[in-house]
């Protein structure tokens, strides 16, 4: 049976005046990772400007500001994962959810600044239940993670700017663009055994008041401020690394290829939050972060009735078991010379670039050991490609024992005497996990504007 999160809690925590329940506002999820200034707002009680803390419920229609160098996650019941970095505004304004059914629906608001989200099983089972509205636009989640960026209304931010300038090669007019969101998780354009996911960027429709509706009944006060409806069925991006981004014109920009300067923004943005290791593994240093000053309990599996005694016992929701972590967005070089030893490698035949390129062969080989990568698209086609190639293997390694930042190899370490050596070719080999000898990568080729992508897990041994 569908019940809106915290149904019962509200009744219980309700106070009989003349013999009638007042209703109390219903609560959404709960905070954790709380650093730094955050505060809320909430209409039904006429709070502005509490400081939030590390396992205080949040409910529908709170307005959650954070301030310089401050951020935190609001973590919902079906495992839904919101997480905003400094001078960020974002509320949940409708959350239901039927835990033995996975069923309900989720939206929530961003009015500015930075942000990531993973999704859980409302989305996971039924993608159209979710919703996150933007400024300019309107985005539809299928199970996957994605981060984006908001220009405020009034003011400047100097790490929003830096996300809008470091797209100005793929949209012309970045400055007069509002809104930004890059699929980090893994896309259904894939060649791994990954269930990849997706997102749909539809522009948000004219402005107009939604009447009757106010935060008390489950609609923040973000939501009357940047009100619409999606304008048409939007853009669907299903590559990771892809982006797009949309202006208060209604236009849209892309899908493009995200920067990776600006999606390892994103993670120093969001920095704060529970690191993953080695395929996704969290280390307990970073898990009890993630429970911040209580002890946050793994809500998914637990009847929504248990989960409200909890609030009333424990004045949040509790319980033994912390929340599942946030992977980190990976990978950097020094996560590469963190393995020591052994190799890795993979190679084969016709490498399906997004049905944009495919590659006739394709190598990528990684030597742990010495610091060193080789990789090989050879007879390369389509896109305006025929017969062209773009690597550094052989007698060509490249090595990276000092490089720094995001591991991402691109045309620039190709080996410019190959026969049929594609000059004109642009080239990013992105890092997208490690392991013990192992190492998924994400592969982008353009040419000539046509851009394909795909991922590739490359395996090894000690």
């Amino acid at each position: 049976m569908f019940r809106t999160i915290s149904a019962i809690a509200a009744i219980a925590l309700s106070v009989a005046v003349s013999g009638t329940v007042v209703a109390q506002p219903q609560q959404a999820g709960v905070s954790a990772a709380v650093r730094g200034q955050v505060a809320l707002a909430r209409a039904a009680e006429n709070v502005v400007g509490r400081q939030v803390e590390s396992g205080d419920p949040i409910f529908l229609g709170d307005a959650i500001t954070s301030g310089k160098d401050s951020g935190m996650q609001v973590m919902l019941m079906d495992e839904t994962v919101f997480t905003i970095g400094p001078n960020s505004e974002i509320s949940i304004d409708e959350f239901v959810y039927d835990p033995e059914t996975s069923a309900g629906k989720v939206t929530a608001s961003v009015a500015k600044g930075v942000f990531r989200f993973i999704t859980g099983k409302i989305a996971q089972r039924r993608p159209e239940d979710m919703t996150v509205r933007l400024p300019t636009a309107t985005i539809g989640i299928r199970g996957t993670i994605v981060a984006g960026a908001v220009r405020p209304a009034i003011g400047v931010d100097a790490q929003v700017d830096a996300v809008f300038n470091g797209i100005r090669d793929q949209v012309p007019n970045a400055d007069d663009a509002r809104d930004f969101v890059v699929l980090l998780g893994p896309g259904s354009e894939n060649n791994t055994n990954d269930k990849g996911g997706a997102f749909t960027y539809a522009p948000r429709g004219a402005e107009q008041a939604e009447s009757g509706r106010s935060a008390g009944s489950g609609y923040s006060l973000l939501a009357q401020l940047i009100p619409g409806s999606n304008a048409g069925p939007g853009t669907t991006v299903s590559r990771s690394g892809y982006a797009v981004a949309s202006d208060p014109g209604g236009n849209v920009f892309g899908p493009f290829p995200a920067p990776p300067a600006v999606t390892q923004g994103f993670t120093n943005s969001l920095g704060a939050q529970p690191a993953s290791g080695p395929k996704g593994k969290a280390s307990d240093g970073n898990a009890q972060e993630a429970r911040g000053a209580s002890d946050v309990g793994n809500l998914s599996g637990q009847d929504i009735a248990q989960a409200a005694g909890n609030a009333l016992d424990q004045g949040r929701l509790g319980g033994a078991e912390p929340p599942p972590p946030i992977p980190e967005i990976c990978c950097s070089f020094d996560d590469l010379r963190n393995i020591p030893t052994g190799s890795a490698s993979i190679n084969g035949a016709n490498l399906n670039l997004g049905g944009v390129f495919n590659a006739g062969s394709f190598l990528f080989s990684f030597n742990f050991g010495s610091n060193q990568f080789q990789f090989h698209l050879q007879n390369i086609s389509g896109g305006g490609l025929s017969g062209q190639e773009i690597g550094c293997f052989s007698t060509c390694q490249v090595d990276y024992t000092n490089r720094t930042g995001q591991a991402l190899f691109t045309h620039d370490d190709a080996d410019p005497t190959l026969s049929n050596h594609c000059e004109n070719c642009g080239l990013d080999i992105a890092v997208t996990d490690v392991a013990s000898s192992s190492a998924d990568l994400n592969v982008t080729l353009e040419h000539n504007g046509n851009v394909g992508s795909t991922q590739v897990s490359v395996g090894g041994s000690n």
